[in-house]
């Protein structure tokens, strides 16, 4: 039997990323939105200067729930292991499906 995979909120993913886009970034303002459709919810992170967006993707990147494979047009949902706040080895998934960056000139 598969260990069950805990399912991390749009919410709790943002929380997160906020937290981590600061620590990163001090003197960046990132804005986080999101987006909800019958199929997927997607995060857009924009921010004025600052990071280029490689940077920011090596935070993101690894909190989208879903990769999508363009030559067969499907999708998969990615599981990761964490350790949670407890210290413990945990299995989850994150809620959002992907993560678009926009960052602005300025």
């Amino acid at each position: 039997m598969r260990p069950r995979v805990r399912v991390i909120s749009v919410e709790e993913t943002i929380r997160e990323l906020r937290s981590l886009l600061s620590e990163s970034f001090p003197h960046t303002t990132f804005e986080i939105g999101y987006s909800k459709t019958f199929r997927s919810t997607s995060l857009t992170v924009v921010w004025r200067g600052g990071p280029h967006a490689r940077e920011v993707q090596a935070i993101t990147a690894p909190r989208q729930g879903m990769r999508f494979y363009p030559a067969s047009n499907r999708r998969r949902r990615i599981t990761t292991v964490i350790i949670n706040q407890t210290g413990v080895r945990e299995r989850v998934s994150y809620e959002p499906a992907f993560v678009s960056l926009h960052r602005l000139q300025g």
